[in-house]
């Protein structure tokens, strides 16, 4: 990226909300900047990432409940299942 570079739109954040933003808006022909401060792991909805679990020591039996597994549903019926 230059500094004479031009974007439509700069979205900040590339969690759920930013991600999807700057998706729609490539989809409708946007040239869209989509600008992420590092990778990292983050909960995300209150979760706590299995990584984090192994890192911090966190015995199983402290643990509510473990979600194995998402799906997301699109407004079309589409349905994706990802395992965690």
């Amino acid at each position: 990226m230059s500094s004479g570079d031009h974007f439509d739109a700069i979205v900040v954040g590339g969690g759920p909300a930013g991600a999807t933003t700057a998706c729609e808006l490539a989809d409708l022909g946007y040239s869209v900047l989509l600008l992420e401060r590092a990778a990292r792991i983050k909960p995300c909805g209150g979760a706590i990432p299995p990584k984090l679990l192994q890192e911090f020591d966190i015995p199983e039996s402290i643990l509510c409940t473990r979600v194995n597994g998402a799906g997301v549903i699109a407004p079309s019926g589409k349905r994706v299942d990802m395992p965690i």
